[in-house]
C-alpha cells in the first residue's frame, strides 16, 4: 500500500457508508480505503469477528463482533483495525429514521420479510441475523447477532462505537448521517485526521489540487459526481442524481419521516432506547402527539421533540418515503 494511512469507516446498515466511503476515497485518495467495501481489509476477517463476548462485560455475551465487517461492532480486539492502530470514520443516524429504513429492507434478518411486517410489528420483534460476509460457511450459533428489537441492535452498535471513541491512541471521529448533506459539517468532523496524519493531510491537498479545488488541508471534502439522468440510485453511478440528492437533504432537514411514526410506536422506541447514547450523539428524542406518548420514557428524562404535523407539505406515500429514507444506502 501507498504511505497513505488507512481509514476505517464504520457505520450501521442505512446510514450512509456507501457515500461515505466514496467521500473518504475521493477526499483523501483510493490508498485511504483499500478494502473491498464491505470489509477493513480486502475481505479478510480477524480471529475477532465471530468470537463471543463475554470477556467484555460492557458488551452482552453471546454475540459476534464482526468487527473487520463495516456494519460490524467496533471491537479493540480486532486484530488489523486495532493492532495497526487506524484511524477510525464513525457514521451514526438518528434511530427513528434508522428504523424506517430498515423495515423497508433489513439486510440479513431471519424470519419475515420485514417489509411485509406492520412497522409496530417490526421494532417490537426479535432481530436475529447473520452478516451475509460471515455466512459463506454456514450459519453456525456463534455467527448470530440476537437482539430482543432492533431498538437494542442500535443501542449496541453505538455502544460499541461510543467505547472506542473514548478509548486511548488512535485518533477517531464520527459524523451524523445528516452531516453526509453538508459538506463544511462533513469537512469540520474530518479536519482531526488531516491534523492527526500528516499523510492524509499530504492525500487530502493531492486530491483537491487534481479536482482543481483548495489545496489547504481541511479545506474541502470531494463528492461523487452526480448522474444527470433521473433514475433510481445505484450506489453513486448512474442514478445519483442531484435532484435526488436535493430532494433527500430537504426530507431529512425537515424530518418528513416523522409521518411515519404513530403515537405507540414512538413510545414503545423511547423506551428501549438508551439515553446515553442519545445524548453522546446529540440526537434528540422525538414524542408524539398524544398524552401516551409524551409521558418520559423508561429509564430516563430528555429534551423531548414534540411531533409535529409538516407544515403545509403533502404526504408523501409510503413507496416516496422508503425511496428518499434509503437514498444514501
Amino acid at each position: 500500500m501507498n504511505d497513505t494511512t488507512q481509514l476505517v469507516t464504520k457505520g450501521e446498515r442505512h446510514c450512509g457508508t456507501n457515500l461515505l466511503t466514496e467521500v473518504l476515497k475521493l477526499t483523501f485518495g483510493a490508498a485511504a480505503c483499500p478494502g473491498s467495501g464491505r470489509f477493513v481489509d480486502s475481505g479478510r476477517t480477524c480471529a475477532a469477528c465471530t468470537a463471543d463476548l463475554h470477556a467484555e462485560p460492557r458488551l452482552p455475551p453471546d454475540r459476534p463482533a464482526y468487527c473487520c465487517w463495516k456494519h460490524g461492532y467496533a471491537d479493540a480486539r480486532c486484530a488489523y483495525t486495532q493492532a495497526r492502530a487506524l484511524p477510525h470514520v464513525f457514521v451514526v443516524r438518528s434511530p427513528y429514521p434508522w428504523l424506517l429504513a430498515m423495515h423497508a429492507e433489513s439486510y440479513e434478518r431471519f424470519g419475515e420479510l420485514s417489509s411485509r411486517m406492520k412497522f409496530g410489528a417490526f421494532v417490537r420483534a426479535r432481530f436475529e441475523y447473520t452478516a451475509a460476509p460471515y455466512s459463506v460457511g454456514g450459519i453456525t450459533p456463534e455467527s448470530i447477532d440476537k437482539h430482543s428489537n432492533p431498538v437494542q441492535l442500535w443501542n449496541a452498535k453505538l455502544r460499541s462505537y461510543v467505547a472506542l471513541l473514548e478509548a486511548r491512541g488512535h485518533p477517531k471521529v464520527w459524523v451524523r448521517f445528516r452531516s453526509l448533506y453538508e459538506r463544511a459539517r462533513l469537512d469540520a468532523a474530518l479536519v482531526p485526521l488531516d491534523d492527526a496524519h500528516p499523510s492524509l493531510a499530504a492525500a487530502r491537498r493531492a486530491a483537491l489540487a487534481r479536482a482543481g479545488g483548495a489545496t489547504a488541508a481541511g479545506g474541502a471534502v470531494l463528492f461523487p459526481s452526480f448522474a444527470a439522468a433521473n433514475r433510481s440510485n445505484d450506489k453513486f453511478d448512474g442514478g445519483f442524481t442531484r435532484d435526488g440528492f436535493e430532494a433527500a437533504r430537504a426530507y431529512e432537514a425537515a424530518e418528513r419521516w416523522r409521518e411515519r411514526l404513530s403515537d405507540d410506536d414512538l413510545a414503545f422506541i423511547n423506551g428501549e432506547l438508551d439515553a446515553g447514547l442519545m445524548a453522546y450523539f446529540g440526537f434528540d428524542f422525538v414524542n408524539g402527539s398524544s398524552a401516551a406518548a409524551r409521558r418520559p420514557p423508561r429509564r430516563h428524562a430528555s429534551a423531548q421533540l414534540a411531533l409535529l404535523p409538516t407544515a403545509a407539505a403533502p404526504r408523501l406515500d409510503a413507496a416516496e418515503h422508503r425511496r428518499i429514507l434509503s437514498f444514501l444506502s
